[in-house]
């Protein structure tokens, strides 16, 4: 979860994702606000239950015929660069990796990427981008996914490999190698995003930061596409030292397959700003706990 954010910048949230006039009357505009999130969420909602019901039939009939495909996906990490990704990552808190992915694979995966169709807001507007694919690991359930995401997996043979390779021995060898002092670290979820004009992740500090635990957590988000000529405006998700867009750490250089991995326990504030005209960003995000 979030904290630590900016009220300034959660009432501009707000007034941005319910599309709320900006009156000078507060009354007027407590009013529009109200009317707007009750009409909006609703909206969202039927939507979203269209289009799941529209998505099950797709799944039903596509998997009928379909034919099953293997992908190899390897990271474009050869092993003697580990020690220099796992030195950057200790000593700053954070490491930025290009080409992350075999380049084959990559175009696969972008050439085949889910429709919006498969994704879906959250009616959260400090987090309003859309969502899908969403999977998540606790000791009480397992590996399980989220409203039948499993199921629209099965139709994407490129995203679900990819998410087999997070989830994969080898992957998780390779967090292990670059992480703080070589802890066992496990994924806890993946989530697969779209943001387009508009969207908007608030800076924020993650709750595992105030929480009293040995854990360590590694949020990663991998760039798939998105307009590298405005990055910052085209939800490069960036680190921030503080929680207004002030005072930057980083900003990704690139967001076409490559790699963001920061320490959460760390005091780093992150997001994006409001997504511009006919910008966009694809990206697929995960996260390691230590054991």
């Amino acid at each position: 979860m979030a904290i630590k954010y900016s009220k300034k910048l959660v009432e501009e949230a707000f007034e941005n994702a319910y599309y709320v006039p900006k009156f000078q009357n507060k009354l007027i505009r407590k009013i529009f606000k109200t009317v707007n999130i009750f009409i909006i969420k609703r909206i969202r909602k039927s939507i979203f239950f269209i289009k799941n019901f529209y998505v099950n039939i797709l799944v039903f009939a596509k998997l009928a015929f379909k034919k099953k495909k293997i992908f190899i996906i390897t990271p474009s990490i050869e092993e003697k660069n580990y020690s220099n990704i796992s030195k950057r990552l200790n000593n700053n808190g954070w490491v930025f990796i290009e080409n992350f992915i075999d380049l084959k694979f990559y175009n696969q995966l972008l050439k085949k990427w889910p429709s919006n169709l498969y994704f879906k807001y959250k009616n959260n507007p400090l987090k309003n981008y859309l969502w899908g694919f969403e999977y998540l690991n606790n000791k009480d359930k397992g590996g399980y996914y989220l409203n039948n995401d499993d199921k629209k997996l099965q139709l994407f043979d490129e995203l679900k490999e990819y998410y087999n390779f997070i989830l994969s021995k080898s992957f998780k060898q390779f967090i292990n190698k670059i992480s703080v002092a070589e802890l066992d670290f496990e994924c806890i979820s993946i989530n697969s995003t779209i943001a387009k004009k508009n969207a908007f992740l608030i800076p924020h500090i993650d709750t595992i930061h105030d929480e009293k635990t040995n854990q360590f957590t590694l949020n990663c988000i991998h760039f798939i596409d998105g307009n590298n000529n405005d990055i910052e405006y085209s939800g490069g998700t960036g680190i921030y030292k503080d929680n207004e867009f002030q005072k930057k750490i980083f900003i990704p250089t690139s967001l076409k397959n490559s790699l963001l991995i920061y320490n959460s326990r760390l005091k780093f504030f992150h997001g994006f700003k409001k997504i511009k005209k006919n910008n966009f960003r694809k990206a697929i995000a995960f996260q390691f706990f230590s054991k």
